[in-house]
C-alpha cells in the first residue's frame, strides 16, 4: 500500500492531530487562534463526512462477502452491513448540521475586532515613588451642616 492509501496510518494521524488540537485549545492566548481552530474544525467536519460516506460505500461494495461471525449466514451478514451503512450515512447527515454550526461560529468570529487585554499591574509592593503624597491624603475641609442636608 502506498503511504497515501493507508487508512490505518491516516486514521492514526487524524486522531493524533485532533488530540493535539484539543490540548492546544485548552488555553487560547490570541483571538485569531480561536478563529483558526474553528476554521480547521469546519474543514475537518467536511472531510469526516466524506470519510463516513467512503466507508459506507466500501461496505456496500463488499457486502457480498459479509457473513456474521456468530451465525455464519450471508443473509445475517448482509443485514449487519445494511445497518452499518445506514448508521454511517445517518451520522454523515447529522454532521452536516454540526459543520454548518461550526462554520457559522467561525464566520462570526472572523468579524470580531478584539481589543488587546488590559495590562495587569504587578503584584509587587509599591515603591516610595508610587506612594501618595501627604497633601493628597489630607482630609477635606469640614462642611457646614446646612450644606450636607441640601
Amino acid at each position: 500500500m502506498t503511504p497515501g492509501n493507508d487508512p490505518t496510518a491516516a486514521a492514526d494521524g487524524v486522531r493524533d492531530a485532533l488530540r493535539t488540537l484539543a490540548q492546544a485549545t485548552r488555553t487560547i492566548d490570541e483571538p485569531q487562534d480561536a478563529a483558526v481552530a474553528l476554521g480547521a474544525l469546519t474543514s475537518g467536519l467536511v472531510l469526516v463526512r466524506q470519510v463516513l460516506n467512503h466507508v459506507a460505500d466500501w461496505h456496500e461494495q463488499a457486502a457480498h462477502l459479509a457473513a456474521r461471525h456468530a451465525v455464519g449466514s450471508r443473509y445475517a451478514g448482509r443485514d449487519t452491513v445494511d445497518a452499518i451503512v445506514s448508521d454511517l450515512r445517518d451520522t454523515a447527515d447529522a454532521l452536516l448540521d454540526a459543520q454548518s454550526a461550526v462554520g457559522m461560529a467561525w464566520g462570526r468570529s472572523e468579524r470580531i475586532a478584539w481589543r488587546p487585554e488590559p495590562k495587569r499591574r504587578s503584584a509587587q509592593p509599591a515603591t516610595s515613588r508610587e506612594l501618595p503624597s501627604v497633601a493628597a491624603c489630607a482630609v477635606a475641609p469640614k462642611r457646614n451642616v446646612d450644606q450636607l442636608t441640601r
